[in-house]
């Protein structure tokens, strides 16, 4: 075995984790901006540039970049204004939908 190929390890995982920081970072600042042009709902949008990017990501680098995009996509909705189950009512709970169920 060579001797610096603790090294070549050591530079290999550097590398994969700053790529992974970088694909991470960039989904998180395009689905923010993706969030920005929702109009209806404050989580839902109609044009999502971080699913384009995360494609691409993809197709360049293979699945290796999929966690980056798992934890992007999860903190980019947790850190979403207005998106909290707590602040929303049921659609279920006013008295027109109830009565609409019972016929």
């Amino acid at each position: 075995m060579r001797s610096g190929s603790a090294a070549h390890v050591a530079r290999d995982l550097s590398t994969y984790l700053l790529d992974l920081l970088g694909v991470g970072v960039a989904y998180f600042v395009l689905a923010k901006i993706g969030l920005t042009l929702a109009s209806i709902n404050s989580s839902t949008s109609a044009i999502w540039p971080a699913t384009g990017f995360a494609l691409a990501a993809v197709l360049l680098w293979g699945y290796r970049v999929a966690p980056a995009v798992l934890i992007a996509s999860f903190a980019a909705n947790v850190t979403n204004i207005g998106s909290s189950p707590r602040r929303r009512r049921s659609p279920w709970a006013t008295r027109s939908k109830r009565s609409w169920l019972r016929g």
